[in-house]
């Protein structure tokens, strides 16, 4: 047992270097504009623009675009490197490419990005 922990660990450990090896390599330097997915009660299925400021151990400081602290500056956070994406690149909207029934697809709206399903006409 205390191998197949040790072996489960190991394995938890190289993905996690993977994926934030990967997101760091997309994000870019310090600087960089990128997206946060939201976690929080109101924001779940979000992406909002954000600026890093610097990753440590997993975890990404982020200055948001659109969100501001009690005193009126610009919200800072740590978030988990994994909730980090590199900004999407600039492509309008043509309605062709929308797809009615179980793909999902993001909407801008206010200020982030949302995960919608589009249903129709």
């Amino acid at each position: 047992a205390r191998k197949a922990a040790e072996a489960a660990a190991a394995e938890a450990a190289e993905a996690d270097e993977m994926q934030v090896e990967s997101v760091g390599r997309c994000m870019g330097e310090m600087g960089d504009g990128v997206e946060v997915a939201g976690m929080e009660e109101g924001f779940f299925g979000s992406w909002d623009k954000a600026v890093v400021i610097t990753s440590m151990s997993g975890f990404t400081l982020v200055r948001y675009a659109n969100f501001n602290d009690e005193d009126g500056s610009r919200l800072e956070d740590w978030v988990e490197t994994s909730r980090v994406r590199p900004l999407p690149p600039h492509h309008p909207l043509v309605a062709s490419e929308l797809v009615a029934g179980m793909h999902t697809h993001e909407l801008f709206l206010n200020g982030g990005w949302w995960l919608v399903s589009y249903v129709g006409k």
